[in-house]
């Protein structure tokens, strides 16, 4: 196998992270996705099956003039990078050993690419992308006001993929932004605190796993939670926090027990269980999944226009 071949698969929901809830034999996970007549799927897949869209980060070759990038830039030269420590510094929350100082920046990129390279935040994007152009050539073409100039204008224009560079504009702005070393410092200085969860009420996780304010508010970000795996949760939060032991106590026990209605009420297209859902005398989670899950989700694995 040529390990050089591109790949057009591109996970937003990594495999690295998925992967921990795929511990039964044969490494499968339990997927639960809405299809349009109103139904739930739920199927037993591997990591490399789900959490993907083809050619969601591949960078399209729009200028003819100008040098030709590979292809896969994106996906090999930024986001694996990413999943690649972010792995490294999973195995460390997840352990006993002291964060580092390259943990905490390994962990803060990851979490802060989540929030920026999901299906749904590229997908509202790319929509939005081809009326701004439409808006840029528009002031190009109100700023060449002669014959000559607008004629040029246009024949530049002409030999450029309009199209593919909206495109390639929407990925360029998501690595901006999952680099943001506002953002990133932001996550460095809260507290971290990993909090083991009962086995006998693991904890599920969607393609969009960061849970920000209780799912009551998106900015700013005052808490974040996040399943390091079915039974470890992580808790970032200020570290000006006046909590006492017992009310954090109290935090961790509400969070945990929310922590998966909270994603069947999330914007996620697709949950995830480390074995098949099922109602108890403490959460009626399958009832809840049924009634609620994600009901206008699609029916498959999007796929964006490949690059001609």
């Amino acid at each position: 196998m040529n390990s050089n071949k591109p790949s057009w698969r591109h996970h937003y929901l990594p495999q690295f992270y998925l992967r921990h809830w795929a511990t039964h034999p044969g490494g499968h996970v339990w997927c639960y996705k809405r299809l349009p007549n109103g139904s739930l799927e739920e199927k037993s897949v591997v990591p490399k099956s789900t959490g993907y869209v083809e050619h969601l980060y591949t960078y399209r070759h729009a200028v003819p003039f100008m040098r030709e990038e590979p292809a896969d830039i994106i996906e090999k030269g930024f986001f694996q990078q990413i999943d690649d420590a972010g792995a490294r510094a999973l195995r460390t929350l997840q352990g006993d050993t002291k964060l580092t100082g390259e943990d905490r920046e390994a962990w803060a990129t990851f979490l802060s690419s989540m929030l920026h390279r999901s299906e749904q935040a590229i997908a509202e994007k790319d929509a939005l992308a081809p009326a701004l152009v439409e808006q840029t050539l528009a002031k190009l073409r109100a700023m060449n006001t002669t014959h000559e100039s607008a004629a040029r204008l246009e024949k530049t224009l002409s030999a450029l993929d309009i199209h593919g560079m909206a495109l390639n504009s929407v990925r360029e702005s998501v690595v901006r932004e999952t680099k943001n070393p506002r953002l990133l410092q932001y996550f460095k200085d809260q507290t971290w605190s990993v909090v083991g969860i009962d086995p006998a009420f693991p904890l599920v996780t969607t393609d969009t796993p960061l849970i920000i304010n209780v799912g009551k508010s998106e900015r700013p970000i005052n808490l974040l939670t996040c399943a390091l795996s079915p039974v470890q949760l992580l808790i970032m939060h200020s570290p000006e926090w006046n909590v006492d032991d017992d009310e954090f106590k109290q935090l961790v026990e509400a969070l945990a027990v929310g922590h998966n209605l909270l994603h069947v009420c999330s914007r996620a297209k697709r949950l995830y269980s480390q074995q098949k859902l099922a109602d108890n005398d403490r959460v009626r989670l399958r009832t809840a999944v049924y009634d609620a899950f994600d009901a206008e989700s699609d029916s498959g694995e999007r796929q964006v226009e490949p690059p001609h």
